[in-house]
């Protein structure tokens, strides 16, 4: 992973706290090998489920992730 912004996931209405786990250089792998395999971590507070979900499919859409494949 080269870096990921947040920045425009971070204003979607709904979202209380938008964080990248893991610092740029990180080679990202499923777990037991790595216990951070995510990009980013997203959280929304709503009225409701449904609201709630609706926040996080819109900012997960604002996440911009500059990546590189798999080596090997």
């Amino acid at each position: 992973m080269r870096g990921v912004d947040l920045q425009e996931a971070a204003a979607v209405p709904g979202i209380v706290h938008a964080a990248v786990p893991a610092p740029p250089g990180t080679r990202l792998l499923l777990p037991p090998k790595n216990p951070i395999p995510r990009l980013a971590a997203l959280i929304a507070v709503a009225d409701d489920e449904v609201g709630t979900g609706h926040a996080l499919d819109v900012a997960e859409q604002k996440v911009a992730a500059d990546t590189l494949p798999p080596a090997g």
